[in-house]
């Protein structure tokens, strides 16, 4: 005689997701309804958290808003970066100004449209498909450089 199944088990742990949108209405919506503490504690137990768009800039240490009047705002921090997505055609402007702004305390990250990274434990970035653009200040300017993604 088998023995039963045992019941269905959620695997709760496993991976959050977030997704596109306002970056500042997101993030406003996460701490007012206490998501981002439940988001930190899954991330704390093990979870695996994949942004996409305005999520993956929630990843990061600071959001950027949707004008250039806008100040940056802490995030997640998750991410020891600066995170903004799909703003080659601008020519990564708004993140540029966003590490001025911050007095180069932290460098930034553009990830492109069609591309990705991966953000390794030892803070690695791994970019997927499409080049991404790291900015850092240096000597009172700020630097753009290319992270391209291995041959495979």
């Amino acid at each position: 005689m088998t023995e039963p199944a045992p019941p269905f088990q959620p695997v709760y742990r496993a991976l959050d997701g977030f997704a596109g949108g306002d970056v500042q209405l997101g993030w406003a919506t996460m701490e007012d309804t206490g998501m981002k503490d439940v988001i930190l504690g899954r991330y704390a137990k093990g979870a695996v958290l994949v942004g996409i768009s305005a999520g993956a800039v929630q990843l990061g240490c600071y959001g950027l808003g949707q004008t250039n009047a806008s100040t940056p705002f802490e995030v997640f921090g998750l991410v020891r970066l600066v995170v903004d997505t799909h703003d080659e055609r601008a020519g990564w402007a708004r993140l540029a100004r966003t590490i001025d702004l911050l007095d180069g305390t932290v460098a930034g990250l553009g990830i492109p449209s069609g591309g990705g990274v991966i953000v390794h434990p030892d803070a690695t970035i791994e970019p997927l498909r499409r080049a991404a653009h790291e900015f850092r200040s240096e000597r009172g300017r700020i630097a753009h450089s290319l992270l391209h993604p291995e041959c495979r």
